[in-house]
């Protein structure tokens, strides 16, 4: 009898197993592949200083408002030539490395790849992402239009760019960035207090 009630409970488990996870697959599939968040602002600072900041990683440290963990040290260094195609941000530590790198620089703005690698496996990348910025002069002023985004095909990427806690922290990131660029811009004398 108690072999037959095993039975039971084994075949019930894993049936509840399979379907647990059909179901996390199949709507993995139907999720939304890619995500964009766009962030708009008008800075106080003619377009050639702000080309500048943002063309140039060794001031990011001063303005981006991101924060890149990957375990004790995360070390973050600047590669390349500032506002030329290749440049790179790279931080690095024990979980991976994570790079900014610059693909596209002309007069609309600039458009660089995001790159998460893993600390072992060299050349693999674990997940790629955009930062797309416009920047188009209106008089005396500067409009900024920052947009991050993805496209997975993975579905564990899926279900996590799915909840928005992705997104949220992206136009966080972003809406912090353009305030302190703005600043940045103050200090350097580039824009008006």
């Amino acid at each position: 009898m108690a072999s037959s009630s095993t039975a039971f409970v084994f075949k019930t488990t894993a049936l509840s197993v399979g379907a647990m996870v059909l179901v996390f697959f199949g709507v993995g599939l139907l999720l939304a592949p890619e995500w964009e968040v766009t962030t708009t602002r008008t800075l106080s600072a003619e377009l050639a200083p702000v080309r500048e900041l943002v063309g140039d990683f060794r001031t990011w440290s001063k303005w981006y408002a991101v924060s890149v963990n990957l375990g004790s040290p995360t070390k973050a260094e600047v590669q390349g030539q500032p506002g030329v195609v290749g440049q790179q941000l790279v931080w690095s530590g024990p979980l991976g490395i994570a790079r900014l790198v610059l693909v596209q620089a002309n007069e609309a703005g600039f458009e660089f790849e995001q790159r998460l690698e893993p600390a072992a496996a060299k050349g693999e990348v674990l997940a790629r992402g955009y930062v797309r910025v416009s920047l188009q002069a209106e008089g005396k002023q500067t409009v900024v239009r920052w947009r991050d985004g993805a496209k997975w095909d993975n579905v564990m990427l899926r279900w996590f760019g799915w909840f928005g806690a992705l997104q949220d922290g992206c136009k966080t990131i972003q809406t912090a960035s353009l305030e302190a660029l703005q600043r940045e811009l103050e200090a350097k004398g580039d824009a008006p207090k």
